[in-house]
């Protein structure tokens, strides 16, 4: 389900960058709010009635009616083949960024460990509203980037 989830995540944000690129902010905006919603819906109704596989087929069902609503409402067809002979060097790459990704991803989480070990969870929760901050700082120029990338 995870895999699925990954996939059908990648192909949702490929369409929303292609209409970012294409200027249709409308669009997008409306999709957003329409994610939300059937994510609202789909998640809550099915992680109430089926736990953790709930909440999987919600969001699985979420950007499955995202891409066909795309589909419906836009000109963007794509046909997926599979060319292994260039496939190889995309994995070898590919593995190198995921071996980097996930020692990121433990650095970045052993700090988060040392202030719950050394000064307790009350420490990391203040902590962690520092980190959150800091992470709303540092969305706000990507944000910037998203809307005036495609005017440049």
């Amino acid at each position: 389900m995870v895999a699925a989830l990954l996939i059908l995540q990648r192909i949702f944000n490929l369409f929303i960058v292609l209409l970012r690129a294409n200027k249709e902010f409308v669009r997008t905006s409306f999709l957003n709010i329409v994610s939300s919603a059937l994510n609202i819906v789909f998640t809550v109704t099915l992680t109430v009635h089926y736990k953790l596989y709930g909440f999987f087929a919600g969001m699985l069902l979420n950007f499955a009616l995202l891409i066909l609503i795309i589909l419906w409402k836009t000109p963007y067809r794509f046909s997926f083949c599979f060319n292994w002979k260039a496939l190889k060097p995309l994995l070898t790459l590919g593995s190198a960024v995921l071996i980097a990704d996930i020692i990121k991803s433990l650095l970045t989480s052993i700090d988060r460990l040392v202030v719950t070990k050394y000064l307790g969870f009350e420490a990391l929760g203040v902590y962690s509203v520092a980190l959150m901050a800091d992470n709303y700082l540092y969305s706000v120029p990507n944000m910037f980037g998203v809307i005036f990338f495609p005017h440049f």
